[in-house]
């Protein structure tokens, strides 16, 4: 909260109001005035400090969950502190030696100090697991302003960390330019760090200058799926039975970067902060490689169809703690021309999906064919018998139906039926049914027919969420689970739906 000086002035001391000329005013003489005026011109400190009461949740929408002094959505926390000098005046009015009205104006000397004190820490809406921290890195500078001179200067960086509960309830100082005698970083007496929360107090104010402390996070920005990509960097978001959290270990964000040089500055991908700081005070890897500073060398552009993955750690200078982690998927320019122009063809061809036969809601009991058998067995009058599956392509699907070809002019398309471990329907996400343009060679079609026109733009489209992907030699899965179900994969699933028309479901054991 702020804390001033504030000035007084003559027209308010004592209880004395001033009067307007010809009034009648107590009989003094200038002298004693002027006398009593410079008394009242001595500025008074009036420093005042208000306790901060801490939230404890925040809206899981909201920057990340890190919050100071219950605020959300901003990117730096400071505390500023500035001395200004200036002058003021007061008119006095007196009575002379004849009884006649005078007025006489003083000049006057003037300060105006402004401080101020900020406590941040680390907030959560989901109360943490004991063995499941969560944690956020600060870089804390102090700024100077003379004038037009900007200086700034690094302090430390600190980390704040939640081992249980909804707060911080540890900080450690990862690095500092200064250490006291034992050889522990130090900080300045107006930082303080205490049960998880970091005090700043302004630092006393000069003449003529303008200081502050400011934390800025650093951490890899991520955005939510209504922020258009690629190159913006997203989370994982599944939890499936392919374990994809325990599969990445800690590497959590990625992002695609579309190859159009082969350069790229990793501090844009942070939040936003000091970069000149960033620059000087932080320390990258790639591929557990230390890169010379924040500029990664992507190299050639990727072959079409292929990717390349780089793996980014960014710890404080002089440090081995990492700070954050962010996987970056390098993908040639061809692949967003190629998936945007599939999805602009297909978009105006919809209509094959209207021939796509019913679908089950369930399997038949014990995961059976819920289709009666109306030709041979396992093959009915619309659908294959179902078998299990375990791929990424459809994490949590553990049954598949797939049907014949549609009876339609072209006889060519199929569609993928999904069910859970329960045999229950998965009409949502990337791990429910799909239409297939073109039938797989296991159900009557060509290989090269699906893989291009079903498989290739799923996967250019898991890419450009930034998943580290590719098909493997066969394309009968993924090398890798899927991280993040972003904007893409939406977009394909918009023209290749799990529910392609309006014909009922089937309970097991009917026909249509």
């Amino acid at each position: 909260m702020p804390r001033s000086i504030r000035t007084q002035s003559a027209s308010n001391c004592d209880g004395w109001t001033g009067r307007r000329h010809g009034s009648k005013p107590p009989k003094h003489s200038k002298s004693f005035w002027v006398r009593r005026s410079h008394d009242a011109m001595t500025f008074v400190k009036n420093l005042h400090t208000d306790p901060i009461s801490p939230v404890n949740y925040f809206r899981g929408s909201e920057t990340n969950g890190w919050q100071c002094n219950g605020v959300n959505g901003v990117t730096s926390y400071a505390v500023t502190s500035s001395l200004t000098n200036g002058t003021g005046s007061s008119t006095i009015y007196y009575t002379d030696s004849d009884g006649d009205s005078q007025s006489s104006t003083v000049t006057y000397a003037t300060q105006s100090a402004s401080m101020t004190q900020m406590e941040v820490r680390l907030q959560t809406n989901t109360a943490r697991e004991t063995g499941k921290p969560i944690s956020c890195v600060f870089v804390l500078k102090k700024t100077t302003v003379v004038g037009t001179t900007r200086t700034s200067e690094f302090v430390a960086t600190l980390k704040l960390t939640i081992s249980t509960g909804l707060m911080s309830n540890s900080c450690t100082i990862l690095s500092s330019p200064t250490k006291d005698n034992n050889g522990d970083f130090q900080l300045p007496s107006d930082v303080t760090l205490q049960s998880g929360v970091v005090s700043m107090l302004s630092p006393i104010p000069v003449t003529g200058k303008t200081i502050n402390y400011s934390l800025l996070p650093v951490e890899f920005k991520t955005y939510p799926d209504t922020e258009a990509g690629p190159d913006k960097a997203r989370k994982l978001n599944l939890a499936t039975r392919q374990n994809e959290k325990q599969h990445y270990n800690g590497w959590e964000k990625c992002v695609c970067k579309v190859w159009t040089s082969s350069k790229v500055d990793l501090i844009d991908y942070l939040t936003p902060g000091d970069r000149e700081l960033f620059e000087q005070n932080l320390w990258w890897f790639a591929n557990e490689s230390d890169l010379p500073g924040h500029e990664l060398d992507l190299g050639d552009e990727p072959d079409t169809d292929e990717q390349k993955e780089f793996s980014i750690q960014v710890c404080p200078k002089g440090s081995s703690v990492v700070i954050d982690k962010l996987t970056i998927t390098v993908v040639p320019r061809s692949t967003k021309e190629k998936f945007d122009a599939w999805h602009t063809a297909e978009s105006a061809d919809m209509g094959w999906l209207a021939y796509a036969p019913a679908m089950y809601q369930s399997l038949g009991y014990g995961n059976s064919d819920p289709e009666p058998p109306t030709v041979l067995p396992g093959l009915n009058g619309n659908w294959f018998s179902p078998g299990a599956i375990n791929t990424y392509y459809h994490p949590d699907g553990f049954y598949e139906m797939r049907s014949l070809f549609f009876t339609r002019p072209v006889l060519s398309s199929g569609h993928q039926a999904c069910y859970d471990a329960q045999g229950a329907i998965i009409t949502t996400g990337i791990s429910g049914c799909s239409a297939d343009k073109e039938l797989p060679v296991t159900s009557g079609g060509s290989f090269t027919g699906h893989l291009n026109s079903d498989v290739k733009p799923f996967i250019w489209a898991l890419q450009l969420d930034g998943n580290p992907v590719q098909g493997t030699f066969t394309y009968t899965n993924l090398t890798a689970p899927i991280m993040h179900e972003g904007a893409y994969a939406r977009k394909y699933l918009v023209v290749r739906p799990a529910v392609p028309n309006q014909k009922p479901m089937l309970a097991p054991g009917t026909s249509p």
